[in-house]
């Protein structure tokens, strides 16, 4: 209700409330949100795989029956695409298992339920979500994963900054990854940053994972379409694609233009507010604006 009564004064944001999807979610509950208007949709997260999801997912097959309620209501599915933190698998290969052990089966077993495959990190998703195979099957992109490998964060010491999860990933996954989105042509690929606001003392003590993009998150996004050489395939990935996938329409007060613009270079602050930033401590020479 907090967070309601700031937006409502900028007037400007609409919520998408998202529930995080265990084994114990009450299918009536769940149902009666949707229903009501007070849940959008719901997430699911290997167990013990990344920050936060102690509660979250080991097998598929128990959630069986909760993905039928959502298949016949039509609430969304968000999939964290790795496998539980129990199951023996290279941490650089848990994307990749994980669409075939968790994922498919959930697409074979509820065609028409929607699915977003969240913060895809590699080849075999993007190939997955580019084939059209499931209808009903997209993806985000997180710009860190269309900017970076895996490199980017070793390289020279490690950018505890950097580290999310996915993890980062070799060279042919983030080119696969800007090849499926400069040749999306069926509106299947998403902007999802993923952003992830721990603070400095979190991250160098127990290496939570998560990159805090969100004050760069435009300019990140705008960096990676101009070497992608495609801008003109980033208004429908910042924008249009979500709105097409879930059959939402932007409220005309809402309705913004934002502008990234070439300007003199700015240094991105080292620490916003005990958070250190994407793109921190270096030059930029683009800036967004809401026009």
């Amino acid at each position: 209700e907090l967070v309601l009564k700031h937006f409502e004064l900028l007037g400007t944001v609409d919520i998408f409330p998202t529930i995080y999807l265990t084994p114990q979610t009450n299918v009536n509950d769940l149902v009666a949100g949707y229903l009501a208007g007070d849940v959008f949709s719901c997430k699911q997260y290997p167990r013990g795989a990344t920050t936060n999801s102690a509660e979250g997912v080991s097998g598929i097959k128990e959630m069986f029956p909760i993905y039928q309620v959502m298949e016949k209501y039509g609430i969304p599915l968000h999939v964290h695409c790795e496998m539980p933190m129990d199951v023996e698998v290279d941490i650089f290969d848990s994307e990749k298992f994980a669409i075939e052990k968790m994922l498919i089966p959930i697409l074979d077993n509820f065609p028409n339920l929607k699915v977003s495959m969240e913060h895809i990190t590699t080849k075999e998703a993007a190939e997955l979500v580019s084939s059209g195979i499931y209808p009903n099957l997209v993806a985000t992109v997180t710009p860190q994963h269309l900017l970076y490998d895996r490199n980017k964060m070793l390289r020279g010491g490690l950018d505890a900054h950097l580290y999310c999860m996915p993890i980062l990933k070799r060279k042919k996954h983030m080119e696969a990854i800007r090849n499926a989105v400069k040749n999306d042509e069926r509106g299947v690929f998403l902007c999802g940053t993923d952003s992830a606001p721990h603070f400095k003392t979190d991250k160098n003590e127990c290496g939570c994972a998560g990159v805090y993009s969100a004050p760069v998150f435009v300019e990140a996004y705008t960096q990676a379409f101009i070497e992608m050489n495609a801008l003109e395939k980033m208004q429908a990935f910042m924008s249009d694609n979500f709105c097409k996938f879930y059959g939402y329409t932007v409220p005309k007060a809402m309705q913004k233009t934002v502008v990234v613009e070439q300007v003199e270079p700015w240094k991105v602050p080292d620490v916003y507010d005990g958070i250190v930033p994407l793109f921190h401590g270096e030059e930029l020479t683009l800036r967004a604006r809401v026009q």
